[in-house]
């Protein structure tokens, strides 16, 4: 077989893949096909089971879902229980596509309903029917659970109830007679047994007490304690406040004292800045007149240094005149002379 599937030519090899692929992608498209078919063609019904309680009251909420993409009409809904169908609704209501229902019964009416037909209880189913009879289920185990432990107890009521009757008539059946007759025998036991644990109890509940009382007397102690360190606390920090305000009021004082010795000082130093200023004025005053009596007494010396020159110039002038006049004179004989010797 091998052997004949190797001496086969690469074009029937590529034949028989393109054929094997084929065959898969059909197989995927009709498995995907039938599902899209399911789901438009199909009435296909979800049912969910809840229990809730309403004004103290236990239903039953059954959720009836249209899964398929086309409406449904709903013919009834119920229990099965031992192949006997228990509608709960059997009414005809449509469902439009991706859409649900919710029909509730109470657990006391469904546990009426099944104990109406049986004794037992036994294993519930949902169903639900279309109007063309097609018929989904859902085993209905919160119903079930619910319904055997409301069982449960009412037997133990009921036990309990006969149990107390006959106690009250005395007449014990065997078991109960067997037990009362083991409790006369060890009933010495059981009151020693009840005084012991009296007694220890009674004991330990003094202890319980004492300790409390203990446990107490530490708290408060350890309050008083802690308030006792809290107003130290505070008292060391009033201390060193108050401490820190004295310090900083003396320190005010001596900044005030140095502050006021320094305002003095610089009153003296102006003081002596404004004497010193008046002083250097006055003699700046007294210098100006200095060089005003000076510039007076210069030009008056220059007047007179003018007069005199002026005074010099004029004498030296008619000392000139006079000897000119002089010399005048001397020449007017010696001409009148040559002009008399001639």
């Amino acid at each position: 077989m091998l052997d004949w599937i190797k001496n086969l030519e690469p074009e029937f090899l590529i034949i028989f893949a393109g054929l094997i692929l084929a065959l898969i992608i059909s197989v995927v498209n009709l498995s995907k096909n039938s599902k899209t078919l399911d789901l438009i063609g199909k009435r296909a019904f979800k049912l969910n089971e809840d229990l809730v309680i309403r004004e103290d009251k236990k239903f039953v909420d059954i959720l009836v879902s249209n899964t398929s993409f086309i409406s449904v009409k709903l013919a009834a809904v119920g229990y099965i229980f031992k192949k006997n169908l228990l509608p709960i609704s059997e009414e005809v209501t449509e469902i439009a596509p991706r859409d649900s229902i919710k029909i509730s019964i109470e657990i006391d009416e469904l546990k009426a309903f099944i104990f109406a037909h049986e004794n037992k209880l036994k294993r519930l189913k949902i169903y639900v029917e279309d109007t063309l009879g097609r018929r989904s289920l859902k085993t209905a185990k919160d119903s079930y659970r619910t319904l055997k432990k409301m069982v449960r107890e009412e037997k133990k009521a009921y036990k309990k109830q006969a149990k107390k009757e006959r106690f009250d008539s005395g007449k014990y059946n065997l078991l109960e007679r067997t037990g009362l007759v083991f409790k006369f025998i060890f009933s010495p036991i059981s009151k020693l047994n009840y005084i012991i644990k009296k007694g220890l109890n009674k004991r330990l509940k003094n202890r319980e007490f004492k300790l409390k009382m203990v446990r107490k007397e530490q708290e408060h102690s350890a309050f008083l304690k802690s308030v006792a360190e809290e107003d130290h606390r505070e008292k060391e920090l009033l201390d060193l406040e108050n401490k820190i305000a004295v310090e900083r009021r003396e320190i005010e004082k001596q900044q005030q004292i140095k502050q006021e010795k320094h305002l003095v000082e610089i009153k003296k130093l102006q003081d002596e800045m404004s004497k010193l200023a008046a002083q250097k004025e006055k003699e700046k005053l007294e210098e100006q007149v200095e060089k005003n009596v000076e510039k007076e007494e210069l030009e008056d010396n220059q007047d007179i240094i003018i007069d005199d020159k002026k005074d010099e110039k004029e004498e030296n002038i008619t000392e000139k005149s006079i000897k000119n006049n002089e010399k005048k004179v001397s020449k007017e004989p010696v001409k009148k002379k040559k002009l008399d010797q001639k």
